[in-house]
């Protein structure tokens, strides 16, 4: 006796009708999660960082650098009760520079001992006081990532940004020399005692808004001495590529920092290869309008 006879397979028709059947329900769900998203305030889920306020440079020796973290609380989370401790961490210490319990004294720990306001309150609700660091003296060495930390016995939250102590140069020269035989002009640019990394780059006929052209051959030296940076960039020139005269520039980066410096000098070649009081020779009087602009220049940029 022939069995059942098997009902017609799912063709495109039907598996449309099933998809449009599923399709409002999932629609529906879809639609009461993001109403709850939407809805939920924040830090209904627990104690929440709203913001880090880390400056990302700070000059080295400035005094009263504040670092500070907001966070969001629920009622609950606010009360004595509740085990809410901040605590600040510095690169990759395992233990804290800093910790405040509410109602106890903040803590200043390894690091940032001894280098803190110990009275400065970010804030006059009871639970978010001592949240903040305010640093009396910032130094090199706290070059870094800092990490906040806010915690309860249920709940916990951190954020990290990074923050760079910089050193400007103590001094910046651009200088330049004959060479024997006097067929070149050595070109010399220094500075020292700068924090952190620099760089240092040698530019030629430099427009209004800076650098242009890089000189060639460029040799750049960089000695770490007792945690700051001396740095030295040289190069020749031929005499018989400077026109009379030919602006040069020599740039500072300390890129970790967004920090830059530039001087600039006046090169000439042959007999001009110092700038000189005197009458102007008729051979050279074609190019004296040249010479005053790039004058004017210079003196434009020395100003700034």
């Amino acid at each position: 006796m022939p069995g059942p006879r098997p009902g017609p397979r799912p063709g495109p028709a039907m598996a449309t009708a099933c998809t449009s059947r599923r399709r409002p329900r999932a629609q529906a769900v879809l639609l009461v999660l993001l109403h709850l998203l939407w809805t939920i305030p924040l830090g209904v889920l627990g104690v929440t960082i709203t913001n880090l306020k880390v400056p990302s440079t700070v000059q080295n020796g400035s005094s009263g650098t504040i670092l500070d973290c907001e966070y969001s609380l629920l009622p609950d989370e606010a009360q004595p009760t509740s085990g809410l401790v901040i605590k600040w961490y510095f690169n990759s210490r395992p233990a804290p520079v800093y910790q405040w319990i509410p109602r106890q004294k903040p803590q200043d720990l390894d690091l940032l001992r001894g280098r803190l306001d110990m009275n400065y309150t970010a804030n006059n609700h009871a639970a978010m006081e001592h949240r903040a660091l305010r640093i009396l003296n910032a130094t090199t060495d706290l070059s870094g990532e800092w990490k906040c930390s806010v915690s309860t016995f249920k709940n916990e939250d951190f954020m990290i940004k990074k923050m760079v102590v910089f050193v400007p140069e103590k001094g910046f020269e651009v200088i330049k020399s004959k060479t024997n035989p006097p067929d070149h002009v050595n070109v010399t640019c220094r500075a020292h005692g700068v924090f952190p990394e620099p760089r240092m780059n040698l530019y030629r006929d430099p427009g209004p808004t800076g650098k242009s052209s890089g000189l060639p051959g460029v040799t750049v030296n960089t000695v770490n001495r007792q945690g700051v940076y001396d740095i030295t960039a040289w190069t020749l020139m031929p005499e018989s590529e400077i026109d009379n005269p030919t602006v040069l520039e020599c740039e500072l980066r300390l890129p970790d920092a967004n920090y830059t410096k530039r001087k600039r000098i006046l090169v000439y070649s042959g007999s001009m290869g110092f700038l000189s009081a005197g009458a102007t020779p008729l051979c050279q009087a074609s190019s004296w309008w040249k010479t005053m602009a790039a004058a004017l220049l210079l003196l434009h940029q020395l100003k700034r």
